[in-house]
């Protein structure tokens, strides 16, 4: 449900205001923008209900707490896990508006395809991927998710032979933002499951910053990449990430037990 409702609020950011943008220009879209904001603040307004008694808080949060997460056992091999898992893809999600944009089409189809039908194929598909964690444990989803990723990257690098057609551009977006969306639930679960006792929420945050800490030198380094080789060496590229993070990953499988 966090994956989905992250993505359905992604779908409101980068789809409806951009379609806003285009009919409207810069005044109206930074009005929906701060009447989004302060529709998010109220949940937080609204909810004050404290559910743990002061003598019962958690332990305070230190340099020394973030530290002791990395001296745990397996630790490092986890971190290089979660600098990995979407980095084949997110290169991809970090150019795909940019190659939209060379192949011709408009800020509003872009909103369209990218921004709204995108984002919802990734909330629809968090929501399934939950079922799909249950049946098939973690082990097991967290390599099918990645295949996935795999999978969505070597697709844009075999329609980026030619200029693909509108059918095949929505076929990749789909794929692209599907994979991503059950790999989200994929990293949110298994990483409330690594965590100590008494820093349960620090842990989790902490291991969900790293993730977005490497799509962020993915993103910069895919938009160098994508200007020294193209769209299909960048892809390719993509592709061969996507296969080191799945050997990374059948380490970390390696050295624990199944689940």
């Amino acid at each position: 449900m966090q994956s989905a409702g992250s993505f359905t609020g992604t779908l409101l950011g980068t789809g409806v205001l951009l379609i806003a943008y285009h009919y409207f220009g810069w005044t109206a879209l930074l009005i929906l923008l701060a009447a989004f904001v302060i529709f998010a603040l109220l949940p937080l307004q609204l909810y004050r209900k404290n559910t743990i008694a002061r003598n019962e808080l958690l332990q305070k949060v230190t340099l020394r707490a973030f530290t002791g997460f990395f001296r745990l056992p397996g630790m490092g091999r986890r971190t290089l896990l979660l600098a990995t898992y979407y980095a084949g893809i997110i290169g991809i999600l970090a150019m795909l508006k940019p190659y939209l944009v060379d192949l011709g089409y408009s800020v509003k189809e872009i909103g369209i395809m990218s921004g709204i039908t995108g984002t919802a194929v990734a909330a629809g598909s968090a929501f399934i991927a939950g079922f799909i964690l249950r049946k098939l444990g973690r082990n097991r989803s967290l390599v099918l998710f990645l295949l996935l990723e795999i999978g969505a990257a070597l697709y844009f690098w075999w329609i980026s032979r030619d200029t693909p057609s509108l059918a095949a551009i929505y076929t990749g977006i789909c794929f692209l933002w599907g994979a991503y969306g059950m790999a989200t639930v994929a990293i949110f679960t298994t990483s409330m499951d690594a965590v100590r006792k008494g820093y349960e929420g620090t842990d989790f945050t902490l291991q969900i910053v790293i993730t977005h800490l490497s799509g962020i030198v993915v993103a910069v380094m895919s938009g160098k990449a994508g200007d020294a080789l193209g769209y299909r060496g960048l892809f390719a590229g993509e592709v061969m990430i996507g296969v080191a993070a799945l050997l990374i990953l059948t380490w970390n499988l390696a050295r624990k037990p199944k689940s």
